[in-house]
């Protein structure tokens, strides 16, 4: 959160409050929904590996990323990557229609 905070110029305090006055949800879950996001769209739509996507995103691991994915979408990564991939299959649209969600499936 930090880092976020010194980018924008605000102190970690000033950011969290802001966020959750305009959001309603505090900046951590933002920001895990939306890593939550990133990862569920580069798993459906790149070849990319758990462990690439893990460090395009930050993630300091490839065991972290799965642990964080099967945590916060109750599949891991290869499964997710699978799962979204059958939906387009039947529903070209639905990657467009999903919204970043943390207690989303993939």
């Amino acid at each position: 959160m930090a880092e976020h905070a010194a980018a924008l110029g605000v102190t970690p305090t000033h950011l969290t409050r802001a966020v959750k006055a305009a959001t309603g949800k505090s900046a951590a879950d933002l920001l895990t929904e939306r890593s939550c996001h990133a990862a569920r769209r580069l798993l459906a739509e790149t070849d990319h590996t758990a462990a690439e996507i893990a460090a395009t995103l930050g993630f300091g691991s490839a065991a972290y990323f799965t642990r964080f994915m099967q945590q916060h979408s109750g599949l891991p990564p290869a499964n997710c990557a699978e799962s979204r991939a059958e939906m387009s299959l039947s529903d070209p649209q639905h990657v467009a229609k999903t919204q970043p969600n943390s207690s989303a499936e993939c």
